[in-house]
């Protein structure tokens, strides 16, 4: 007969639901000499019954409890499974979005890449037809300043009138003779643009007083037509600021810019050109008080041929000006830039540029 008290109990821990079973229900120990009569039998086996009834609802209970274990872990296992699932056919959705992606770059790449292509033989064309434009236009204009040399000679023999030519044909003679000029100013001035953009081109730098220089421009300035009524003002904090540039080169900027501001500016409106010293540089400014010139013209105003007024016919004009001002500068090593409107009015406009004290022109 087996004994029941000794039965295989869990392993060394925490109590196990037998073990408390056990520890509630005591059995008095016994010997074989105090059993005088079948009560006593009766009683020990009772108290076993009661003993095995314990354990086995220990037994039921701890198989419930590791049953519903086992089940959460299935349903963790199961969800787990799930996410992982949707999480691969994610990746996989992504991953051919992804691919299309890539090959439509690909296709826009190769579009991009023959439309470069395609820029670039259009930009070649382009400068080949720009370069035979100006080599035509300087043919061109070079051409026409022979005869016109000429023609400004014979008219030159009428200037003083010493032919006792009548009123109106003086008059008509002598208008021919100042247009004339100004069209061959105008025809020096693209020629010698057109050398500026050479490498071959060269400066002429001499020691000049830039105050005295920039005084004699305003003083002949006073002397012109366009000037009769203008108020035209030099301000220097200089009395004296020597430099080495191209003289005639410098003269040319400033008279350019005297005359555009005399083209913009209000009749009798005040017209400054100033000189100033700064830590590197020598300044030079013309500032007019006429319209203000619109910000997105600040870059563009400096380039060949543009006009602010293009929509207009109140000014005459080429555009090659302030072209020809801006390569000059920049060859004498300096910078030119337009500010307008002009504080504390906040109308007009100032051109200024400097040119290195050191003057190390190329």
């Amino acid at each position: 007969m087996t004994d029941i008290s000794s039965a295989a109990l869990p392993p060394t821990g925490e109590k196990s639901q037998e073990e408390t079973a056990q520890s509630e229900v005591k059995i008095d120990p016994f010997n074989i000499e105090d059993i005088d009569s079948g009560q006593a039998m009766q009683n020990m086996l009772l108290q076993y019954v009661a003993r095995i009834r314990q354990l086995k609802s220990g037994l039921s209970s701890s198989h419930k409890e590791n049953d519903q274990v086992i089940n959460e872990y299935i349903m963790q296992n199961l969800e787990l499974q799930n996410l992982n699932k949707n999480l691969e056919n994610q990746v996989k959705k992504r991953t051919r979005e992804l691919e299309d992606a890539k090959a439509k770059l690909e296709s826009s790449n190769e579009t991009l890449h023959q439309t470069n292509v395609l820029l670039e033989e259009q930009k070649r064309q382009l400068q080949e037809v720009g370069e035979m434009k100006e080599a035509l236009m300087q043919m061109i204009v070079h051409d026409l300043k022979n005869p016109l040399t000429a023609i400004l000679g014979t008219l030159a023999l009428f200037n003083k009138n010493s032919y006792g030519l009548n009123a109106d044909v003086y008059r008509l003679l002598v208008n021919s003779y100042g247009h004339s000029n100004q069209l061959l100013a105008m025809i020096e001035e693209i020629l010698l643009l057109a050398r500026m953009q050479t490498k071959e081109f060269r400066l002429k730098p001499e020691s000049c007083d830039l105050v005295t220089l920039a005084g004699n421009c305003l003083a002949l300035m006073r002397e012109t037509p366009a000037a009769k009524n203008a108020n035209l003002v030099f301000r220097s904090q200089e009395q004296k600021l020597c430099l080495q540039l191209d003289v005639h080169i410098i003269e040319r900027v400033i008279n350019n810019l005297l005359n555009n501001a005399l083209k913009y500016a209000p009749k009798t409106s005040e017209i400054t050109l100033g000189i100033s010293r700064q830590t590197e540089t020598a300044a030079v400014s013309v500032t007019n008080w006429g319209k203000p010139i619109p910000s997105k013209y600040h870059a563009s105003i400096f380039e060949l041929f543009t006009r602010v007024d293009k929509d207009t016919r109140q000014f005459s004009g080429t555009g090659l000006g302030l072209a020809f001002t801006k390569l000059a500068v920049m060859a004498h090593q300096g910078s030119i830039k337009v500010v307008s409107p002009v504080p504390p009015k906040n109308i007009g406009a100032c051109f200024c540029f400097t040119l290195p004290l050191q003057s190390a022109v190329s």
